[in-house]
């Protein structure tokens, strides 16, 4: 639960265990079994809900709803975050809760209010359907007056209003937390959250579509290749003759014509500032291809090694310029090549093939 900005606002974990993201990867999310949590005790994220200034919050959510056997509406509020005021604004808190209403419809409730009189300044309700125990991508952007809903990188349409589930209790200075119960009142309890959420993100502003976007396809990036193989068959007849038929068979793969490669760099606060993407063109080749290292000066100290498929290394080279034109006459037999790019301490970030043709 470390923080990843360079911020310091390191989470401490309460209960919740390690286990697989949205990718498969072992112990690279959280999972929350309704009794667990991860707490704050920097005054920072206090600060976001001071009246005055705008922010966001992000994350990835895999929600164990359960069946409504009944079928009966009924909130079944389970806590996302939550967030109260520092020593200057005691009086504030800021929480979204997630519920399944009823075997279809699911709500998300996001509500700021004043803890003393229990009124609500802002409460947004939003309903749409989620399939039960799947990863899906909420963003929530609040500009100091209104809120908007993202769900999968679609904006959610918004009821602005209603009764939110409001809890009783304050959280205190140790106590900003993510994915557990802040309380309950005599109509509506705040249950802890049931699920995993994983790439929890909080910023002291509000996210455009744009960002949003990128938040969305961040990490989902796939390269393709094509490949042709020949085929010979050998083929008697019946008067004992040989004859040899060669015949191409040409297998497709979804192929395109340029490598993307994302690189990050931690240390960098905002976005995008710490993506750079490099390209590699064409792809397939015949007799050159051309990367394009977009912000050269972010890879300083980066290396690009290519070889072939039994290991032998055809280029080697520092990366000290945006774009290189590298010749590929000399490489070789055709097939597949693999180009890697290793950082500056010399680990390996990214392998791409690149098909010589």
């Amino acid at each position: 639960a470390n923080d990843e900005s360079g911020n310091g606002n390191d989470g401490v974990v309460n209960g919740a265990t390690l286990t697989e993201d949205r990718f498969g990867n072992a112990e690279s999310a959280y999972y929350f079994d309704g009794n667990s949590r991860i707490n704050n005790n920097n005054d920072t994220l206090r600060r976001l809900i001071d009246g005055v200034n705008s922010f966001s919050v992000g994350m990835w959510f895999n929600r164990e709803f359960s069946e409504n056997t009944n079928g009966a509406a009924s909130f079944d509020a389970r806590v996302l975050f939550a967030f109260d005021g520092n020593n200057e604004y005691p009086y504030k808190r800021v929480w979204a809760a997630i519920g399944q209403l009823n075997d279809s419809i699911t709500q998300i409730q996001f509500t700021r209010a004043n803890t003393i009189t229990g009124a609500p300044e802002v409460t947004y309700n939003t309903h749409f359907f989620i399939e039960p125990n799947t990863w899906n991508h909420l963003v929530i952007t609040f500009d100091g007056n209104s809120a908007t809903i993202y769900l999968n990188d679609v904006e959610q349409t918004s009821i602005y209003g209603g009764n939110p589930v409001m809890p009783t209790s304050i959280l205190g200075p140790d106590n900003d937390v993510i994915g557990f119960t802040m309380g309950d009142n005599n109509q509506n309890n705040l249950t802890n959250f049931d699920g995993s959420l994983d790439d929890i993100g909080i910023w002291n502003r509000a996210l455009t579509p744009e960002e949003v976007q990128e938040l969305y396809t961040l990490d989902a990036c796939t390269f393709t290749v094509y490949d042709t193989l020949t085929v010979y068959e050998t083929v008697y007849d019946t008067v004992y003759t040989y004859e040899t038929i060669y015949d191409t068979v040409t297998t497709y793969v979804t192929v395109t014509d340029t490598l993307l490669i994302d690189i990050t760099f931690t240390g960098f606060e905002g976005q995008p500032s710490w993506l750079n993407t490099v390209t590699v063109f064409p792809n397939p080749a015949s007799d050159h291809i051309t990367v394009d290292y977009g912000n050269f000066a972010l890879m300083a100290g980066y290396n690009t090694i290519i070889t072939d498929a039994a290991g032998a290394t055809v280029y080697s080279s520092a990366v000290n310029s945006q774009q290189v034109e590298i010749d590929i006459n000399a490489w070789g037999a055709t097939g597949v090549y693999y180009m890697s790019v290793y950082d500056a301490s010399g680990e390996l970030v990214a392998v791409r093939h690149i098909v010589l043709e």
